[in-house]
């Protein structure tokens, strides 16, 4: 039984749509945004695999019913000695103009310089920012640097072998 031309035609053109962004080859690998040389290292949102959004909380309840969303960030320093350190944050540092403080009551061992975080904001008595309820995501992928060439990992090649009969 064969479909008429016009019925297959049809069938397409109402899956088309105009307002559809446009495919940009070695872009949008589930992350709903184009791959740019100029993506901004600062929002850990947009490097996360779509594996580590899954692990996301998104957002929580406050005591007083408000729905709250928790911030993405990256641990930018830390000393064992004291015991603290800082998380960079694109959105906390247009909020509060610093780094985030975390304790290290919610650092992970081992920890890594550049692990995305996600956590939630509390203000500690001299009113500067503190981390809390802290959800430490994987580690992410090294970005390729820029003029670096990628090496391509596989079996040997079997180059003057001949196969056995």
């Amino acid at each position: 039984k064969t479909t008429e031309p016009s019925v297959i035609a049809q069938a397409n053109s109402s899956n088309l749509n105009a307002d559809a962004p446009a495919f940009v080859p070695g872009g949008d690998r589930g992350t709903g945004l184009a791959a740019t040389e100029d993506t901004d290292e600062s929002d850990v949102i947009s490097r996360l695999p779509k594996a580590h959004k899954m692990m996301m909380r998104q957002h929580f309840m406050a005591a007083n019913g408000e729905c709250i969303t928790y911030y993405v960030g990256r641990l930018k320093s830390y000393n064992n000695q004291n015991g603290f350190g800082f998380i960079d944050c694109k959105q906390s540092k247009e909020a509060w103009g610093v780094d985030v403080f975390i304790h290290k009551n919610f650092v992970p061992h081992p920890w890594h310089i550049g692990q995305p975080v996600e956590y939630a904001v509390t203000l500690n008595g001299r009113g500067q920012p503190q981390a809390l309820d802290v959800n430490w995501l994987p580690r992410l992928p090294e970005a390729p640097k820029p003029g670096a060439v990628r090496v391509a990992q596989g079996p040997p090649a079997a180059v003057g072998r001949l196969a056995a009969p």
